[in-house]
């Protein structure tokens, strides 16, 4: 858990917002682009990974 007095939100930047929305699909099974995880662009791919890295951080 994140304690501060600093509200994060003005940091997030468009892009990591969408991305953060996409991370609900992919956890759901849902890809970006049709087709299997090799059809995934890699940006997308890293993204998915490094959310999934720094939520397991949090949920420990």
């Amino acid at each position: 858990m994140l304690e501060s007095r600093t509200c994060f939100k003005p940091m997030v930047t468009e892009q990591s917002a969408t991305l953060l929305r996409l991370h609900q699909h992919y956890r759901a099974g849902h890809l970006f682009s049709a087709g299997g995880v090799g059809d995934q662009p890699a940006y997308y791919l890293d993204a998915m990974a490094t959310i999934d890295a720094l939520a397991a951080e949090t949920d420990t």
